[in-house]
C-alpha cells in the first residue's frame, strides 16, 4: 500500500500552515491551536470537541474569580500559550468603566425598588431570596450597606460599589423618588 503522505509532504503542509498563521499575526487575527478558547483553561473538564454552554460559562466564572487572586508570574503559569497570546495584543487606552457600571447598578436599584413596593423585600436579608441566583453574582462588585424600610412609600437604601477597575469605591443612596434611569455615579 501507498503512503498518501510522506514525512517531506507533513513538513511542507506544517510550514504553509505556520505561514498562514504568522500572516494573521501580523493583522492581529491569532489561532488557537488548541482548539475552542475553553480548552485552555485549566478549571474546564468538559469534552474538546462538544462544548457545553452551562459548563462554559461555569468554567468562565471560575477563572475569572481564580485569576483575580494570581500574580503575572501565576497567570504565566497558569495560561501558559493563551498568556503568551494574550501579551500579543494591541495596547488599549485605559477604559472607563464608569457608564457600563451605572448602567448595572441602576437596574439593580430599579430591581430592589420593585421588590420593595411589591412588599417581597422587607430588609437587607430578603434581598438575596427576591434575586435568586442574580445575587451571587451581585455580591462580586456590589455591598449594601444599610436597608431602611419604613414601608414601601418610604425607604432609603445605601450601597456601595466595590473598587474592582481602580476607580475607587462607589457609595450610591436611593429611595422611593430616585428614578435609576437618571442615576449618575460620578
Amino acid at each position: 500500500m501507498e503512503k498518501i503522505l510522506t514525512k517531506n509532504s507533513i513538513t511542507l503542509i506544517k510550514q504553509k500552515l505556520q505561514n498562514i498563521s504568522d500572516a494573521l499575526k501580523t493583522n492581529r487575527v491569532f489561532l488557537l491551536n488548541n482548539g475552542a478558547l475553553e480548552n485552555y483553561l485549566p478549571e474546564y473538564t468538559g469534552n474538546k470537541f462538544r462544548v457545553s454552554e452551562e459548563l462554559k460559562r461555569k468554567t468562565v466564572e471560575s477563572e475569572i474569580d481564580i485569576m483575580q487572586n494570581l500574580t503575572e508570574e501565576e497567570l504565566a503559569n497558569r495560561y501558559t500559550d493563551l498568556y503568551v497570546l494574550s501579551n500579543e495584543f494591541p495596547a488599549i487606552k485605559q477604559i472607563d468603566y464608569r457608564l457600563q457600571i451605572q448602567s448595572y447598578v441602576s437596574d439593580i436599584v430599579y430591581k430592589i425598588q420593585k421588590g420593595i413596593s411589591s412588599k417581597s423585600i422587607i430588609s437587607i436579608d430578603s434581598i438575596a431570596g427576591y434575586l435568586g441566583n442574580e445575587w451571587n453574582s451581585i455580591l462580586k462588585i456590589i455591598e449594601i450597606d444599610s436597608l431602611d424600610i419604613k414601608n414601601e412609600e418610604n425607604y432609603i437604601c445605601n450601597l456601595k460599589v466595590l473598587d474592582k477597575w481602580d476607580i475607587g469605591e462607589i457609595n450610591v443612596s436611593f429611595n422611593e423618588n430616585t428614578n435609576p434611569t437618571k442615576m449618575n455615579l460620578n
